[in-house]
């Protein structure tokens, strides 16, 4: 027993150092970018040697799949406890849009750093990481089509708008408002003043989605 749990405190110390690595990785790749960041810089400030990195990822292209295959996790994490929660249909494809922005105006950082790998094309395409991030796309594009298949079941969307076409717009918009969100902060730094137009993101988002779900047009009197 005592052997036992030796072996448990081990295997808890050494994933609690490959966690402090991964954390480390995310920020000076969603602050450098990935050519810039190094792995002395990330093993100095995990407080490790840079060998201890290689106990963990062969080597930076691997740490950097590993780093955009915690941001996915996080998307799966968030869709599942809407998935798994007692919101109705529609409130649940609002919580789709709303969870996700939240999170991602807590972690900025993780959402520059995914829109990075994407748009620079990163992500390398071989191995098993690769793989992993594929698969939990499809598992987070399946999840949102079970919700959307569940409100249209239940009568509450039209059927005329296809789920790819409630998809792609709920996607548009988490992406737009959090785009908004950096080009705002990014201005203000430059003109080093604050925001007087009093931008309020919460009141942002909800009108996005009240706009999505009851229309800009007047009704006809």
């Amino acid at each position: 027993m005592r052997e036992k749990k030796e072996y448990s405190e081990a295997d808890s110390k050494k994933e609690l150092r490959k966690s402090k690595i991964l954390g480390v990785a995310l920020k000076e790749f969603s602050e450098k970018g990935y050519d810039k960041a190094v792995l002395e810089d990330i093993a100095l400030k995990a407080g490790v040697a840079k060998g201890t990195i290689y106990l963990y990822y062969k080597d930076k292209k691997d740490l950097f799949n590993h780093s955009i295959l915690f941001i996915i996790d996080k998307f799966v994490e968030i869709i599942e406890n809407i998935v798994e929660s007692n919101l109705s249909p529609i409130d649940k494809i609002k919580s789709v849009i709303r969870d996700q922005v939240k999170y991602f105006v807590d972690n900025k950082h993780l959402f520059n750093l995914f829109q990075m790998a994407f748009q620079e094309k990163l992500i390398e395409k071989d191995g098993l990481t690769y793989s992993e991030i594929i698969d939990k796309g499809l598992m987070i594009d399946n999840l949102q089509r079970k919700i959307v298949e569940e409100a249209r079941k239940l009568g509450a969307i039209k059927n005329e708008f296809s789920t790819d076409d409630i998809i792609v717009v709920c996607d548009g918009v988490v992406t737009s408002i959090l785009k908004e969100v950096r080009a705002r902060e990014l201005y203000h730094e430059y003109k080093n003043r604050i925001d007087k137009e009093g931008y309020n993101l919460n009141e942002r988002l909800e009108n996005t989605i009240k706009i999505i779900f009851e229309g800009i047009a007047k009704k006809e009197v």
